[in-house]
């Protein structure tokens, strides 16, 4: 005997995953045709997303995708002085002369070590390339 209201295991968990589904879906709602986008992935969003550059480009010019929009992200660097001219070549001098005095080979320039230090001190400062402090700037006996 089988009761009309009661439903087997199997069937309770499918009706209750499609209310869920249901509810998922009446998340999204456009607000300016009214209308419930497809869900096209788990993220309501982005199906409204979807709908208001597909359904709406022509009707408003707010509406764009972000590929047409010239987007460029911040750097640090956009939020940090850079270093004068003076300064950098005053580094650059002090980084040859201790290279110079204590005997040290010129790759210690490439290291992380040294580079880390360098970061700490002035975090601003570019550290030559080896070779460009060889020819340019540590003098030939």
């Amino acid at each position: 005997m089988v009761d009309s209201d009661h439903q087997p295991p199997a069937q309770a968990a499918t009706a209750k995953n499609a209310t869920n589904q249901k509810d998922k879906k009446e998340k999204a709602r456009c607000l300016r045709c009214k209308t419930k986008p497809k869900l096209l992935s788990r993220s309501a969003t982005t199906s409204l997303s979807y709908h208001l550059t597909h359904a709406h480009q022509k009707t408003s010019p707010e509406v764009q995708s972000t590929s047409s929009l010239n987007v460029v992200q911040s750097t640090m660097a956009n939020f940090t002085k850079a270093l004068s001219k003076e300064k950098t070549a005053s580094i650059t001098k002090e980084i040859t002369n201790f290279i110079a005095w204590d005997l040290c080979p010129v790759n210690l320039v490439m290291g992380p070590g040294f580079r880390s230090l360098v970061k700490l001190l002035e975090p601003c400062y570019v550290i030559p390339h080896r070779t460009k402090l060889m020819r340019t700037h540590i003098p030939v006996a």
